[in-house]
């Protein structure tokens, strides 16, 4: 127990920075672990928020008896998504395999604090959301004391189940598509249908309105109940008041728990052995005649292969041009009126905000930043690059050459589409393929200039530099502000939308050469 908890307080403090605020005496470290910490703290407050409307919405329409089962279902939701997010690296292939296991530890303390540390990540997403649903379970179904106890320690059990299977099946694919010779592709795609999955659902319970509410959150409830039988047992314990179901419930998760525990502790060096043997059997090529290339080309085909080795850095520098582009095709085969009913809102709606539309794909495109990470992600490796013959600046320019070649083609092709099915004035067209590459220039350059200002080398999984890291708050923050703000302040003056646009043209082209003549007198690793 005491390796157990020597190897619990490492990876915790790995996972949250607490070892660099306890121990570090740069002031640039102790900020950017401030800086990650408030943005969490902001970002739970708004899962918080918005947890606790929906489950208003449920309360006020007499469905609180669907709070039980509504809870297990997104908390099963959020489990799958932090772990899948994640992936296997929790457990196998991890960059410090090798030192862990040279410690006097056996296989069991390890994968024991391994699963702890993600199991506890769990536990704060799904508190997110349970706690408002209990709070509001509480004061309108007026249960006993026992029931609201049950359901708050619920919350304890949620996620292991899920946490499981997610694990689980990330192992298997992440096995299978090595074998194949097509590393990642699954994961991938699986992460990107899975969070697309999840905001078609948002968008689809946000639309609809009185009994459509009601009718499609029976049908949820029910359909939870049936096929899930932890969710049942935690609805009987809950609404009738009655403590075996809920042990049944706990006991279910433990034992599970357990079991997936010692057949990994007992598999563990071999699962990894077979793990890092498949990886190393892939990677292997064909010698091929050697290619001549520049600096530039060379470094521009080694960050390609970069982004494309981890699933989670592709997911998180295309999904916004992903939605994109799925936006842009569905007004081909939909027409405006039906798009504008599914979404709420009044008829002539899309037409009437044609003039906007140049600014629509700048949004998408601040959310697709590959260069806030890029930097971070060279990690031990870095030394490469510091000891190759080039500037720090050509190094520079490959990344966002990658970033640039992800975004522009999506946005160019969104932007016939646009027009093809809008149809706009000839100078919203012209705009609309303008500005977009605007956008992209500047987000590439910012992201590159906040990773080469707030780095994150000592990660163990290539999930903290992707998500973790300070550069990727800020610039996700700061996109999202710099898309979304120039639409409202449109939308407030719509005289002078014209002016705006061009102001923000102009503001983009002067910040963007700005950070670029930054870069190019920034040492590489100073």
């Amino acid at each position: 127990m005491n390796k157990y908890g020597l190897l619990l307080r490492m990876q915790l403090y790995n996972s949250f920075g607490i070892n660099r605020m306890l121990h570090s005496h740069e002031t640039k470290e102790r900020k950017r672990v401030i800086l990650s910490t408030l943005s969490g703290i902001l970002i739970s407050a708004l899962l918080i928020f918005y947890s606790s409307i929906y489950c208003l919405g449920l309360a006020m329409t007499n469905l609180t008896n669907l709070l039980p089962a509504i809870s297990v279902l997104l908390c099963s939701v959020i489990s799958l998504f932090i772990t899948l997010m994640k992936g296997v690296g929790v457990l196998f292939g991890m960059r410090d395999y090798d030192m862990v296991m040279s410690l006097p530890v056996n296989s069991f303390s390890v994968v024991t604090s391994r699963l702890t540390a993600s199991y506890l990540q769990n536990i704060v997403g799904c508190l997110l959301f349970v706690v408002p649903a209990t709070v509001i379970f509480g004061i309108f179904a007026h249960p006993s004391s026992g029931a609201l106890i049950m359901f708050l320690c619920a919350t304890l059990f949620m996620p292991v189940i899920p946490m499981i299977l997610a694990m689980a099946v990330g192992a298997l694919i992440t096995v299978f598509s090595s074998r194949t010779h097509h590393s990642n592709v699954a994961s991938i795609i699986l992460n990107f249908a899975f969070v697309l999955l999840i905001m078609f659902g948002s968008l689809q319970i946000s639309s609809t309105k009185g009994a459509q509410f009601v009718s499609i959150s029976n049908m949820v409830g029910s359909m939870v109940n049936k096929i899930y039988p932890p969710a049942i047992l935690l609805t009987n314990a809950v609404n009738r008041n009655h403590v075996l179901p809920f042990l049944g419930f706990a006991a279910l998760s433990i034992l599970l728990g357990a079991i997936f525990i010692f057949v990994i502790a007992h598999f563990y060096q071999k699962l990894n052995a077979a793990f890092t043997t498949t990886r190393q059997k892939t990677s292997h090529k064909v010698a091929a005649a050697l290619k001549i290339s520049t600096p530039f080309g060379a470094l521009y085909r080694r960050e390609f292969h970069q982004l494309f080795s981890c699933s989670t850095y592709v997911l998180n520098s295309t999904f916004g041009i992903v939605l994109l582009l799925i936006a842009a095709v569905m007004l081909q085969f939909f027409p405006i009126a039906i798009l504008e009913k599914q979404m709420g809102m009044p008829a002539g709606t899309i037409r009437a905000i044609q003039p906007l539309l140049p600014l629509v794909p700048g949004l998408f495109a601040t959310w697709s930043c590959s260069t806030c990470a890029s930097l971070s992600l060279e990690g031990k490796s870095r030394w490469i690059l510091c000891s190759i013959p080039v500037q720090p600046i050509t190094i520079f320019n490959a990344k966002i050459a990658v970033n640039l070649t992800l975004s522009i083609p999506a946005l160019l092709v969104s932007a016939i589409l646009f027009c093809i099915s809008l149809r706009p004035t000839i100078a919203v067209g012209i705009l609309t393929f303008l500005i977009p590459i605007l956008y992209a220039f500047f987000t590439a350059v910012f992201g590159m200039f906040l990773n080469v200002k707030f780095p994150n080398y000592d990660w163990t999984s290539t999930t903290n530099a992707v998500k973790n890291g300070t550069s990727v708050m800020i610039s996700s923050f700061s996109g999202i502000a710099v898309g979304i703000l120039p639409l409202i302040v449109c939308t407030m003056f719509p005289e002078f939308i014209t002016v705006i646009i061009a102001g923000i043209s102009a503001l983009l082209i002067l910040i963007t050469v700005l950070l670029y003549h930054k870069l190019k007198r920034t040492s590489l690793y100073a």
